[in-house]
């Protein structure tokens, strides 16, 4: 689920490309790291790698802290995007989506 963005272990960028991490956000600086990436580069391409080049688990900072992991993500797609692209984008939805997903057993109805 998460942020459903590539892993940030994952990516591979030219130091040369890379701004720093924006050590304000605790949780979500990968996720600005991406933004930034993209907005200081817009002539960079990709590579999909078909081979893994990661293997990770559940049970991160980010897990153990949804709450603040996912206030910080709206928080920063509403600075980075502005009102129109939160609402237009349905962020609201998503975050909602995320808690169902993080807590699956208090909004799934029992079979009677």
């Amino acid at each position: 689920q998460g942020t459903r963005v590539v892993c940030h272990q994952a990516i591979f960028v030219k130091r040369t490309k890379a701004p720093y991490y924006n050590t304000a956000y605790k949780y979500k600086a990968e996720l600005n790291w991406y933004f930034d990436i993209i907005e200081k580069n817009p002539e960079l391409t990709y590579l999909h790698n078909k081979i893994p080049v990661v293997y990770y688990y559940l049970g991160g900072a980010g897990y153990k802290n949804f709450w603040r992991n996912l206030f910080e993500w709206v928080f920063l797609v509403y600075k980075r995007f502005g009102i129109k692209t939160f609402i237009k984008s349905k962020v609201y939805l998503k975050a909602w989506e995320k808690i169902k997903y993080r807590y699956p057993k208090i909004f799934i109805k029992e079979a009677k």
